[in-house]
């Protein structure tokens, strides 16, 4: 059993609605936290008793906090595994299911991303090495021409993304957790209002 949260801001309430529709095709969902950070709370989000929306009155409290809104509700409800998810991604319900399945018979994994490719195909480079302050500036301010090498050891790209790998930064954008791991690193550092948040969190588990 696990639930879901979703972060919102000025979110396609359409797309919102259709993962929704999505993850609750999954035998393994119980409940999906819509936690607003938008100036107007939103409208028309799916109109189901497993779909809890939460709008925090005009404020944007960051990525991680807000998660943590609904964490929390896991931590206090004994749900064993939460998923946050970021509203564009598209995941079917069984391969949610196959991943429910796994963290339950492997019970030393505390936090798990499955591979990930865009809309075109193309796989996404989202397990990487800690980032230096070097790997930071580079690749915010340097042209990618110049930092191809040094990014293709960040983004693990010769390990092929094919198989199980021990990653010490998993993106933020799909992190299934064992709410029990997450309890031990304290949640989300609400010190960090967005990027380095999931470097952090999935480094501490």
């Amino acid at each position: 059993m696990l639930n879901v949260s979703i972060v919102l801001y000025r979110s396609d309430m359409a797309q919102v609605n259709a993962l929704c529709q999505t993850l609750l095709q999954a035998a393994s969902v119980r409940s999906i936290y819509l936690i607003d950070n938008s100036p107007v709370a939103a409208t028309g989000f799916l109109s189901d008793s497993r779909v809890v929306y939460r709008w925090n009155g005009g404020n944007n409290l960051g990525y991680g906090r807000a998660n943590n809104i609904a964490i929390r509700e896991s931590i206090y409800d004994k749900v064993p595994f939460h998923l946050v998810i970021n509203s564009d991604i598209e995941v079917s319900a069984s391969d949610l299911d196959y991943l429910h399945g796994f963290m339950q018979h492997n019970p030393k994994v505390g936090s798990l991303m499955p591979r990930v490719v865009g809309a075109d195909g193309h796989l996404q480079y989202l397990c990487k090495l800690l980032p230096t302050p070097w790997d930071v500036f580079a690749r915010r301010f340097l042209p990618r021409k110049w930092t191809e090498r040094r990014n293709a050891r960040y983004e693990l790209r010769a390990s092929g993304y094919d198989k199980m790998m021990n990653v010490p930064y998993l993106s933020g954008c799909f992190m299934l957790f064992r709410t029990e791991a997450v309890l031990q690193a304290r949640l989300f550092d609400e010190r960090y209002f967005m990027y380095p948040e999931d470097i952090d969190l999935t480094r501490t588990i």
